[in-house]
């Protein structure tokens, strides 16, 4: 069992609630979904930066985990676990959720992207004094971890993951103002 908690997944829901909002086809119904070309972008992105967050947890695991375990070794099955109920299924949740709002009312969607941005700044605000510092346990209670913003052992698959994803995200608001100008 797991015991502490993924800062990452309130911006998976993020990820899903913007996906979901870009969707030009409203879904009626959960078969739909493997067919939406929306859906699948943003699984990409959520693919990118959930293997950002795999090699980070190879790189840094203590980090990962906040430094709130002892023992921040993860096995294969609890690797699997992060990846399918932490990762990808918070994307999902926001997919859905945005999808849902949006067949409710229009632009009710906005509000399922503020609510995952609000989420994402408490627990960001909540966990600062953890997550401004990478190193390992002892370093971190000695006060010794690297600030993230300088070289530390995530800042390769940081950097990288986030150029994949910017470079992703570019191409996703192309294709979006190219099938927008089609429809229009």
């Amino acid at each position: 069992m797991i015991l502490t908690f993924i800062i990452d997944s309130p911006t998976l829901m993020l990820f899903g609630a913007i996906f979901a909002r870009l969707n030009t086809r409203k879904l009626s119904g959960g078969g739909d979904l493997l067919k939406s070309t929306w859906f699948f972008r943003g699984l990409t992105l959520s693919a990118l930066f959930t293997a950002t967050a795999l090699w980070s947890y190879l790189r840094a695991p203590d980090w990962m985990w906040m430094y709130f375990l002892e023992d921040s070794h993860t096995s294969v099955p609890g690797l699997i676990y992060i990846v399918v109920v932490l990762y990808f299924f918070p994307y999902c949740l926001g997919y859905i959720w945005g999808i849902w709002a949006e067949q409710k009312r229009k632009n009710l969607s906005l509000l399922v992207i503020g609510a995952a941005v609000a989420l994402n700044i408490y627990i960001m605000s909540a966990t600062f004094s953890r997550y401004q510092v990478v190193g390992t346990l002892e370093e971190f209670r000695a006060g010794k971890a690297a600030l993230l913003s300088g070289p530390n052992p995530v800042t390769l698959p940081m950097n990288l993951g986030a150029a994949a994803m910017v470079i992703f995200g570019i191409y996703c608001i192309v294709r979006f103002i190219r099938e927008s100008r089609k429809v229009a």
